[in-house]
C-alpha cells in the first residue's frame, strides 16, 4: 500500500496542472531569484518516489504486507511541509512566550509602495524596524515601561499577491524603565497613534532608500518616472 495524501486542492497540483511552472518559468525565469525556483521545483517533487525516494515498512511476521512511504520535500512552499514547520516554529516559540497576556497588530503598506520592495530585498529590514520602533517609542514616552515584541514578516496577502506586512506580538504591559523589576500593565493601544507613528516612521526610514534606488535606475518605470523632486515628497507625504 503507497501511503497518499488526499484532501482540497494543493499548491502543488496548481503548478503542475497543464506545466504551469514550467511555462511560467519559460516566460519570467530571467527575473526570477534562484531560492524561488529551488523552494518550487522541491515543491512539485514532494512525495515523488522517482525525485526523493520512499521508505519501504514491512510485516516482520509474514514479511508480505508492506507500506511504502514516500519522502517530503520540506519546502516551505508546501502546502503539507510548509504547515508542519510552521506547527513546530509555534510548539517552539510558545516554550519562551512569559505568561501575561498579548495584543495582536498588523503593520501594512499602501499598494503604491509595495514593488518598492521587490526593487531591493533588504530594504524588507525596514517594515520590523519602523514597527518595532513605534511600539517602543510609545510605551516608553507613555507608559514608560519596555515591552515584549516578536515580528514576523509575511511577503504575501490571503490571495498570495505581493503585499509585504509586519504581523507583532505585543505584551500587554512590560518592565518598568526606571526598575527592571518592576512589571508595568497596559492593555490597550491606540490604533490612531499606531497608524500615525507607523506611517511617519516607515517613510523617514524609505526615503533616502527610495530616493537612492530612484537615482540608480534600479526600481520600476513608475517610481522613475516620480523623480526625486517635489513629486517624489508629495508621493511619500
Amino acid at each position: 500500500m503507497v501511503e497518499n495524501i488526499s484532501g482540497n486542492y494543493t499548491i502543488k497540483q496548481i503548478f503542475q496542472d497543464n506545466d504551469n511552472w514550467e511555462k511560467f518559468k519559460d516566460k519570467y525565469g530571467e527575473r526570477l531569484r534562484v531560492g524561488i525556483v529551488e523552494e518550487v521545483d522541491k515543491m512539485i517533487a514532494c512525495r515523488d518516489f522517482a525525485e526523493l525516494g520512499y521508505k519501504v515498512y514491512r510485516c516482520p511476521d509474514c514479511g508480505r504486507i508492506e507500506r511504502i512511504v514516500p519522502f517530503t520535500c520540506k519546502s516551505r512552499f508546501c502546502s503539507s511541509c510548509g504547515k508542519v514547520a510552521v506547527d513546530n516554529w509555534i510548539d517552539n516559540a510558545c516554550s519562551w512566550f512569559i505568561n501575561v497576556s498579548y495584543r495582536h497588530l498588523v503593520f501594512t503598506i499602501p499598494e503604491e509602495l509595495r514593488n518598492v520592495f521587490l526593487s531591493d530585498r533588504s530594504l524588507l529590514n525596514l517594515l520590523f524596524k519602523a514597527a518595532s520602533q513605534t511600539v517602543l517609542e510609545w510605551c516608553h514616552d507613555t507608559g514608560g515601561y519596555v515591552p515584549g515584541l516578536v515580528c514576523i514578516l509575511h511577503s504575501f496577502g490571503s490571495v498570495l499577491n505581493h503585499n509585504p506586512h509586519i504581523h507583532m506580538m505585543v505584551t500587554g504591559g512590560g518592565l518598568s524603565a526606571k526598575g527592571k523589576d518592576k512589571w508595568v500593565s497596559n492593555e490597550f493601544i491606540p490604533w490612531a497613534m499606531l497608524k500615525a507613528r507607523w506611517k511617519y516612521n516607515l517613510v523617514t526610514l524609505l526615503k533616502p532608500q527610495l530616493k537612492r534606488l530612484i537615482q540608480e535606475k534600479k526600481t520600476g518605470t513608475e517610481y522613475l518616472r516620480l523623480g526625486t523632486g517635489q513629486l517624489f515628497h508629495s508621493f511619500l507625504g
